[in-house]
């Protein structure tokens, strides 16, 4: 008992986080494919947008050139 509800309980816990944190990614994933489909679909050479800079906080954004995106992949890298 002592087992379950402690080592158990705290490692689905960490679990469940993990899980989380992984769907989270996955969906920013999808968002990103979603939209790099509509750019390609629709064929939009230009582009206004709203881009949010923290809690909920959007500012209107321009993109005047769609050619190139630019995906940050982490550490500071990103992916052309």
């Amino acid at each position: 008992e002592h087992l379950v509800n402690e080592q158990l309980k705290s490692d689905l816990q960490q679990v469940l986080e993990r899980r989380d944190a992984l769907y989270e990614r996955i969906a920013h994933c999808l968002e990103l494919r979603n939209n790099m489909t509509m750019l390609l679909d629709e064929q939009l050479h230009s582009l206004k947008t709203k881009v949010n800079l923290g809690c909920d906080f959007y500012v209107d954004a321009s993109i005047p050139d769609t050619s190139w995106v630019y995906v940050s992949v982490g550490l500071g890298f990103h992916a052309q």
